[in-house]
């Protein structure tokens, strides 16, 4: 029996009308601004400045940190506690997006959470106080805490996907130290989320991202003349300058697992500052038009 490989092109049996217009078919990944994302980073490598150089994003300001991004494009809601009842002010922002996804024109395809750490923190808290308990731990007497506040955060990502948007959730991650097999040492960044939010968010979400920044040694150049007669650059190997560079990867949400990358990206992209999602947005489209293109679908 013959394997189908992607060169062997597959047809579904033929649909009945009763499912026309319900049933689809075919490689057909959402707009990157409509995607459900995860982007992990450790803190400053420019998550939040990614998520800000969306003009049509909404950005929910849970840690209060936009407002030091340089050459923002978004719109933002400071929801951190400095700006007044986070609960008051979450609901007021979550109907005030129901309806303006009603609308002909919307403002927003995105909206950001920034971060989902910070959001996950706020829910704990109004979950004790509605509980009358200080710490999430006491609440074991009468069943699990976390799994209910978990059921909060999903209710609140649904009611945002739900209306339609596409949702970037930026989460942190954390230096953790382990010991390899030689009895060394070593340190790795982990999510600092707790497993079993990251298992439902590693269900729900379409994209995983992480971006890093890292520093680069570049030397400064020359024009030469060839003995052809062209000229050409040539790296002068004294005096480099270091530089700080943003870059973007694909990732699995775990180690040696695909999950989270429906959209794989090869390489890592160098993000600009203001402009950093219009660079992802141009490769993840460029990436999925390849893909199409191998499979034979216009």
């Amino acid at each position: 029996m013959s394997k189908q490989t992607v060169t062997s092109p597959f047809h579904p049996a033929p649909l009945s009308d009763e499912f026309k217009g319900l049933a689809s078919f075919g490689y057909n990944p959402p707009a990157p601004e409509r995607a459900r994302t995860i982007i992990h980073g450790s803190l400053k490598s420019g998550k939040t400045s990614f998520v800000c150089s969306n003009p049509t994003t909404c950005v929910l300001d849970f840690e209060g940190g936009t407002s030091a991004v340089l050459n923002p494009r978004a719109w933002v809601i400071d929801l951190s506690p400095e700006a007044g009842s986070v609960e008051q002010r979450l609901d007021q922002t979550l109907r005030a997006l129901e309806k303006e996804a009603k609308q002909k024109k919307p403002t927003f395809t995105t909206v950001a959470v920034d971060s989902v750490d910070y959001l996950i923190a706020h829910l704990e808290r109004v979950f004790c106080a509605r509980q009358g308990v200080e710490d999430i731990g006491e609440f074991r007497q009468k069943g699990a805490g976390y799994p209910k506040v978990r059921r909060m955060m999903m209710d609140i990502l649904n009611r945002i996907s739900d209306a339609g948007y596409g949702i970037q959730l930026v989460s942190h991650l954390v230096e953790k130290s382990y010991v390899d097999d030689d009895g060394n040492t070593k340190y790795r960044y982990i999510p600092a989320l707790y497993n079993s939010f990251l298992t439902e968010l590693g269900a729900w979400i379409f994209q995983c991202l992480t971006i890093i920044t890292a520093s680069r040694l570049v030397y400064p150049t020359r024009t030469i003349t060839a003995p052809d007669g062209t000229k050409r650059e040539v790296e002068i190997r004294t005096n480099p300058t270091t530089v700080q560079e943003v870059t973007l990867q694909t990732v699995p949400l775990r180690d040696n697992r695909q999950s989270g990358c429906r959209v794989h990206l090869p390489g890592r992209l160098v993000l600009p500052e203001a402009d950093g999602f219009a660079v992802y947005a141009e490769a993840y489209n460029k990436e999925v038009a390849q893909n199409k293109a191998r499979l034979g679908i216009e």
